[in-house]
C-alpha cells in the first residue's frame, strides 16, 4: 500500500492593516470594466452578424472577427 504525501505546504497570515471597507472600493473598480465589456458585447453582436454573412458567402470564418469575438468571450 502506498501513501501519497502532499509536497505543497501553504502558510497564510491575516494582514492586520487590512481595511474593513476596502471591499466597497473594490466593487467600484468593477464598474469601468463592465462599461467597456458592455460596449465590446455590442460590437460582438454586430460582428457575429457580419461573420454569419461571410460564412454563408465564402464558407470561411474571417480570422480577425474570430479572434475579436474569442477575446470578448474570454474576457467575459
Amino acid at each position: 500500500m502506498t501513501v501519497a504525501i502532499n509536497p505543497v505546504h501553504v502558510t497564510a497570515r491575516i494582514d492586520p492593516q487590512l481595511s474593513r471597507w476596502l471591499w466597497l472600493f473594490k466593487w467600484l473598480l468593477v464598474l469601468p470594466h463592465l462599461v467597456v465589456l458592455g460596449l465590446l458585447w455590442i460590437a460582438f453582436g454586430a460582428l457575429s452578424v457580419v461573420a454569419f454573412v461571410a460564412i454563408l458567402v465564402t464558407g470561411r470564418y474571417p480570422r480577425t472577427i474570430f479572434e475579436f469575438n474569442l477575446g470578448v468571450m474570454r474576457w467575459s
